[in-house]
């Protein structure tokens, strides 16, 4: 069976990234912030298992600095049967371990969700909006040309969370749809249908670039991250380089 798991080799890097002591720091941190932490906890986290609650999970990513999305990975099998577990998390069928992911797919009359980044990284989202107006173009893959904070540190995952929402249906409320990570010259790209596929960058200097579908209707999509980033939208052809897709 396809298990969603924490990516350890990622953890081990990041703790040793922040914390001049290592795991002795991040045990200091956490036990500062609420409960207890031991060093076998910590040895499980780094072989993969997950931390206990989703809230356990969100605050190792607040106190790594990292987007919560980017410590997950799949031990093994198709991709489309991890998305399956996220979204069965989401409709609250199964334990609490990634609880949280409710908060950023479906119908959401605020997203990206306020308190995950208010409470664990003691900030608000980044965002970027663009509208889409079908009577100027309509039925094409856009591009969104991402220039990220983190796009320039090899060692640091940047996530990108990826939402629409159309004017007087469902409430105008927003559908988180997937998301993307960028890690030095990697990009992966994770969306609810199960799609998923990568691609390498030109260099660390390169945008990340993600084509989404702008459709028949007029829509707002908006791209969120928990850290700094630039965008730009435009239609495919008009940018050069290597991208993932969104499929419409």
């Amino acid at each position: 069976m396809t298990e969603i798991i924490l990516d350890g080799l990622l953890l081990e890097r990041l703790i040793k990234a922040r914390f001049p002591r290592g795991r002795q720091d991040l045990i200091a941190r956490w036990d500062a912030s609420g409960d207890g932490l031991n060093p076998s906890t910590i040895y499980r986290w780094t072989r993969g298992q997950l931390p206990r609650t989703g809230d356990d999970l969100l605050r190792l990513a607040g106190l790594l600095d990292v987007d919560p999305f980017a410590l997950l990975t799949l031990d093994r099998g198709p991709v489309d049967r991890a998305i399956d577990r996220l979204l069965t998390a989401f409709q609250g069928k199964r334990g609490k371990r990634l609880d949280f992911v409710h908060e950023f797919v479906g119908r959401q009359a605020q997203w990206p969700p306020e308190r995950v980044a208010k409470e664990h990284f003691g900030r608000g989202w980044r965002r970027a909006t663009f509208q889409h107006d079908p009577a100027r173009l309509a039925n094409y893959y856009a591009v969104i040309r991402l220039d990220g904070e983190l796009q320039r540190d090899p060692e640091r995952p940047q996530t990108y969370h990826f939402a629409f929402r159309q004017s007087g249906r469902f409430a105008d409320r927003w559908l988180g749809y997937g998301y993307v990570i960028r890690m030095g010259n990697n990009v992966r790209l994770f969306q609810i249908s199960g799609h998923a596929e990568t691609c390498a960058t030109d260099g660390l200097n390169s945008p990340t670039l993600v084509e989404t579908f702008f459709g028949p209707g007029p829509a707002e999509f908006c791209v969120a991250s928990l850290h700094r980033f630039t965008a730009t939208a435009g239609p495919s052809e008009e940018s050069v380089g290597q991208r993932v897709r969104f499929p419409g």
